[in-house]
């Protein structure tokens, strides 16, 4: 007999095709999960310092999108082009960190 998904087995699922998440790790949002579903996942503050997450197939890329100071991946701060990220890299944009997850 078929039935309906559950959130357990969706989650299952999803870690199964590779979704990566970004869990905060500083500031007044400290502990939450941004889970990296869409296409394209802006992180930081509109009108200050943006980073862009990329998905790709089930590559993960990290660039640089606005603002006065380039993201920090693994505390190197980012060129001009995209960088591949993957679980356990730390991600700095506008003074909030993250940490690239598997949720």
């Amino acid at each position: 007999t078929w039935r309906a998904p559950t959130a357990r087995t969706r989650a299952i699922d999803t870690a199964a095709v590779g979704a990566m998440a970004l869990k905060v790790a500083s500031g007044e949002r400290a502990g939450e999960m941004v889970h990296l579903e869409r296409a394209n996942t802006m992180i930081g503050e509109a009108g200050g310092d943006t980073a862009l997450v990329v998905k790709r197939g089930t590559t993960y890329f990290l660039a640089r999108f606005s603002g006065q100071r380039a993201p920090k991946l693994n505390r190197r701060e980012l060129g001009p082009r995209t960088h591949a990220i993957t679980e356990d890299d730390e991600i700095e944009v506008g003074g909030v960190s993250f940490r690239v997850v598997r949720p």
